[in-house]
């Protein structure tokens, strides 16, 4: 297949030494695949320390991190671990209301 302004070609290969290697193939040059790859490294970086964390860390304790990062819009590696290593912050307590003579009630202002 040859890549065009509507076609990206990806190809995977093993180079000289046995690895694995990604080609993106455009006719949009450097300019493009610059950042792409900077972006696409980035990512696979990031999974790859998700996949490390499952090696590391239970299975719950991971899926909770995950939770809690989504929940607060953190998506990195670095958040997740962060988030395994520090323990929940626990729950706020219930308010109390203290009621004395001294309490101006609501119709006290109206």
């Amino acid at each position: 297949m040859i890549p065009s302004d509507r076609t990206i070609v990806i190809e995977r290969f093993r180079d000289e030494i046995g690895d694995w290697r990604v080609c993106i193939l455009t006719p949009f040059g450097g300019r493009v695949h610059a950042p792409w790859a900077m972006a696409l490294t980035a990512r696979l970086r990031a999974s790859l320390g998700i996949l490390r964390l499952a090696h590391d860390f239970s299975a719950v304790a991971l899926e909770q991190a995950c939770e809690r990062a989504l929940a607060l819009k953190t998506y990195s590696y670095r958040a997740v671990r962060t988030l395994i290593i520090t323990p929940p912050a626990p729950a706020a307590a219930a308010s109390t209301t203290v009621t004395h003579d001294n309490v101006r009630g609501a119709g006290y202002f109206t």
